[in-house]
């Protein structure tokens, strides 16, 4: 073997990078920025969907949502009379689901007003306010924490209580820094009290989650019914939607199942016909 020629092109390389040694210092330099960039561009990406996935779940992405019509559907010439006729739902099916569903963990009513809702302490007052009822089981099937204070109670739901939980926005409009625990506001010129805010929750989507207030389903329909001709998507007197959730989230899909199972058999549906209901999900974490 000729080694003269291997050392002649050794040295020969030696000297170009003598000769080039800041050309040689700038390539190493441009590989070693380039595979940096790439594993920090790697985590910051990997950190932002772990950031995405915990403030989906913060917002409840477990819910299992049971309506009569999907939301956002558009129909040209109006709502086909066959989604108009579909049965609601009530605490009833909401009893049965509860009882009939191993899986299910709790269930929850939500329903609103047909009107836009103004809520006043004082000289002060909301707006852009979303006024919502539902039951004791809120806070379970949608992940949400308080604050402060406390949630209304079963019995409050029965009884129909005057009493309300706040976002953070809707009391810091109306209370600045006071708390507003035990305190009196007016829905539409209705007294309530105070007695629960929520953990913050902020905005996803174009929804700020913090202005918002909450009172029991039952004293949505003492005060805010909503007209029996008003469109599908409202519940009437007595209507509910139902939101529910798995006792863990590998069991969503099994959750949803039952729940389909007994709605058809408390709806007496034939095994040759479709469900007269939707169930979904919101998790948008796993798209």
């Amino acid at each position: 073997m000729d080694f003269s020629l291997f050392r002649e092109t050794f040295r020969m390389a030696a000297l170009a990078l003598v000769a080039n040694r800041l050309r040689s210092v700038l390539a190493l330099l441009g590989i070693v920025i380039g595979v940096g960039t790439l594993i920090g561009m790697v985590a910051l990406v990997n950190g932002f969907q772990r950031s995405f996935q915990q403030s989906i779940q913060s917002f409840g992405n477990n819910t299992i949502y049971i309506r009569r019509i999907r939301p956002g559907i558009q129909f040209s010439g109006g709502v086909p009379d066959s989604l108009k006729q579909r049965k609601a739902f009530t605490m009833d099916d909401a009893q049965a689901i509860l009882e009939r569903c191993p899986s299910v963990k709790a269930i929850a009513p939500f329903k609103w007003p047909w009107i836009d809702v103004r809520m006043s302490h004082g000289d002060r007052s909301t707006r852009g306010l979303f006024v919502f009822g539902t039951n004791e089981q809120y806070l379970t099937t949608h992940g949400y924490d308080l604050a402060k204070g406390s949630f209304f109670t079963a019995e409050e739901c029965a009884r129909r209580a005057n009493v309300v939980v706040l976002g953070k926005d809707t009391r810091e409009t109306l209370f600045k820094d006071r708390s507003g625990i035990g305190e009196r506001v007016h829905l539409d010129g209705i007294p309530f009290t105070v007695i629960g805010e929520y953990e913050v929750k902020g905005r996803m989507l174009g929804n700020n989650f913090d202005a918002v207030a909450t009172i029991p389903y039952s004293t949505i329909d003492k005060y805010f019914p909503v007209p029996q001709d008003a469109p599908p998507w409202f519940p009437k007197r007595g209507e509910l939607f139902l939101d529910a959730i798995a006792q863990t989230p590998e069991l969503s899909d099994q959750a949803q199942k039952e729940i389909i199972e007994v709605l058809r058999i408390r709806r007496h549906l034939p095994s040759n016909k479709g469900n007269n209901f939707v169930i979904f999900t919101d998790d948008a974490s796993r798209s």
